[in-house]
């Protein structure tokens, strides 16, 4: 059997404590673009499964201080992602609706944006850019999240919410339409993209 060994503990008064050590990271939009990816080296943390009431996930991401997740099924496959203000705006009422469901009957899976209706970036761009030019890529393309490939392997994801989180900047990407259907619905029933 092996044998464990107690680790040193430092006293509190034995070192200066620093706001910096426990914050989220800040960048610039000067800062360079790689630094602002979420890689899936580090997605443990940030994965929720499909079949999580909206309400739990809402509970476990407020709780973690976590404003994105990636929604993985039984086989831990990527199958989309879901923020904090996807769980939190209007659209959770208009799929509820649409569904015929009640708000707590639905799941992170209901609400997720599906990996298929990402836009894709390449980690070679990347490499290259500054976080400005992630947020300007982002506006033009109305889009929340984009994925990060390096050759034929998705590595990470570019968001909006993570993106004005370790900026500390509000930024306002409206959605923008990608097909006939998104256009009609939000003429004819009102609805948010």
């Amino acid at each position: 059997m092996t044998s464990f060994n107690e680790l040193p503990v430092v006293m509190k008064n034995e070192f200066k404590a620093n706001k910096a050590a426990v914050m989220t990271k800040r960048l610039r939009f000067e800062s360079p673009a790689e630094e602002a990816l979420l890689r899936f080296v580090q997605l443990e943390a940030h994965v929720m499964e499909a079949e999580t009431n909206i309400n739990t996930a809402l509970l476990i991401m407020h709780n973690s201080h976590d404003c994105l997740k990636f929604v993985v099924n039984h086989d831990d496959e990527i199958l989309g992602i879901v923020t904090t203000a996807d769980l939190e705006g209007r659209k959770v009422l208009a799929i509820a609706n649409k569904m015929g469901k009640q708000r707590q009957e639905l799941t992170v899976k209901d609400i997720m944006v599906p990996i298929e209706y990402l836009g894709t970036l390449k980690y070679s761009d990347i490499c290259h850019a500054k976080v400005g030019d992630l947020v300007k890529t982002l506006q033009q393309q109305g889009a929340q999240h984009l994925l990060v490939v390096a050759g034929d392997a998705m590595i990470g994801v570019v968001s909006s919410v993570y993106l004005s989180r370790i900026t500390d900047t509000a930024l306002n990407i409206p959605e923008k339409a990608q097909n006939f259907s998104d256009i009609f619905n939000v003429v004819h029933n009102h609805q948010a993209l």
